[in-house]
């Protein structure tokens, strides 16, 4: 995670797993695959993939792997909690 975000997080991945679930918004929530970045879209086909304020890193690589696999998923960024960042 420090190597997208330039920090560590405050709480490990198993903690932010459980308190997105928690919030009961998504009917899947599952940590990414290290071997294979679109692990989780090609499982679910999802019709919308929500991405954290940060990860705007990631948009382009996405946007392209869901164009040229015909996936008609739609992408949305949330917002920062803070608004200083």
């Amino acid at each position: 995670m420090q190597r997208f975000k330039g920090q560590l997080p405050q709480n490990k991945e198993d903690q932010r797993l459980q308190n997105i679930k928690k919030l009961n918004i998504a009917d899947v929530v599952e940590l990414g695959s290290e071997s294979d970045y679109f692990f989780a879209i090609k499982k679910h086909k999802p019709d919308i993939i929500a991405l954290g304020y940060n990860r705007n890193n990631i948009i382009i690589d996405l946007g392209t792997f869901l164009f040229e696999n015909k996936y008609k998923t739609e992408v949305i960024t949330i917002d920062s909690l803070h608004l200083d960042k």
